[in-house]
């Protein structure tokens, strides 16, 4: 810590990091139309793929949106989503409080997973990344089931539930 300190106080760090970035500046102002023509077709056909990716999506709400019950199975798959998304983070916090507990670990720190065992450490890796997976499948089936509700809303000329 001291010798960043030290080196913040140095004005030949501060020249140097002007040199290097007027020299970044001017290499990116220079690639910057080789790398627009070379990546035209790219960008032309991540746009292409995000338009059909758009229209499937919109094809799925128009499906799932034309019957009542259509909609109350999305809402009732979207509530179990949910649950199981709040057990999953449950055992998982639970299994940290446990860890704490058994080993007097404090933090997360690496300090930490090299005190626990390897399956320890794997599991518990393991499940708060199927947590965060569950976390953000179950933020996209909430923003789909309130796209067909809306979509089952405007075609019965029903208010919307939410605005």
């Amino acid at each position: 810590m001291q010798s960043i300190a030290d080196n913040l106080r140095d004005p030949s760090w501060w020249f140097t990091a002007f040199v290097a970035g007027t020299v970044a500046s001017l290499a990116a102002g220079l690639l910057q139309g080789y790398l627009e023509a070379r990546f035209k077709l790219f960008w032309a056909s991540s746009r292409e793929k995000r338009e059909r990716a758009r229209l499937r999506r919109q094809e799925r709400i128009d499906a799932w949106s034309q019957s009542e019950s259509r909609v109350i199975i999305v809402l009732l798959e979207a509530l179990l989503s949910t649950v199981l998304m709040l057990w999953v983070g449950s055992l998982a916090v639970g299994h940290v409080n446990y860890l704490r507990l058994r080993y007097g670990i404090g933090g997360l720190g690496v300090k930490a997973f090299q005190t626990l065992s390897t399956w320890h450490a794997f599991w518990l890796a393991a499940a708060w990344l199927f947590w965060l997976w569950l976390v953000w499948k179950t933020m996209r089936h909430i923003v789909f089931t309130a796209a067909c509700v809306r979509q089952f809303c405007r075609s019965k000329d029903l208010p919307p539930p939410l605005p």
